[in-house]
């Protein structure tokens, strides 16, 4: 756990590091969530993948906000990793169509139902207060300076997607499914 720990702290150093910040002047609270939102993401995988599927997951986000940049020159900085693929939505109904993950702002998260996105297969990542309430599956929550991370283990049931056990020691709180 320390190990993993350590791990996800020098991805997110790498990151900002490496240039990860854009050219503009970017929010670091919105720099750490697209950080940790892109390393959460690759402890997912399928609770049943398809045999001789690819592993790859899409992550989707919705264009032209500032999370989106980040998140763009974060994969393009990990071009290595075919893992997790990026994927641009021009609607909140864009989420709908064969994301793995979704990023939501405030915005999506009122234009959508995130139980019925849970149960098309999108894992829902947000940081919106009663964001596991409303059915969200990764709630990113400031702690003091620092950004932490809570699970909703029905939607990720529901979506039909698993997180590493190391990652969910790390969590600041694992709400159980019934």
């Amino acid at each position: 756990m320390k190990r993993l720990r350590q791990h996800i702290i020098f991805l997110v150093l790498v990151a900002a590091l490496s240039g990860v910040v854009s050219a503009r002047l970017a929010d670091p609270k919105v720099t750490l969530e697209a950080a940790i939102s892109y390393n959460l993401a690759r402890f997912v995988s399928r609770l049943s993948p398809v045999p001789g599927e690819a592993r790859t997951l899409l992550f989707c986000v919705r264009e032209n906000t500032p999370i989106a940049d980040e998140l763009r020159v974060m994969q393009a900085a990990r071009q290595s990793s075919q893992t997790l693929i990026l994927r641009e939505v021009a609607t909140p109904h864009g989420f709908y169509s064969g994301c793995d993950l979704a990023f939501l702002s405030a915005t999506d998260q009122k234009e959508l139902s995130l139980e019925k996105l849970a149960l098309v297969g999108t894992l829902t990542i947000g940081n919106t207060v009663g964001f596991l309430d409303a059915g969200g599956g990764i709630h990113l929550l400031q702690v003091g300076q620092k950004i932490g991370f809570s699970v909703n283990m029905a939607a990720l049931k529901t979506a039909k997607k698993a997180l590493s056990s190391r990652v969910l020691k790390l969590a600041k709180e694992v709400r159980t499914a019934p």
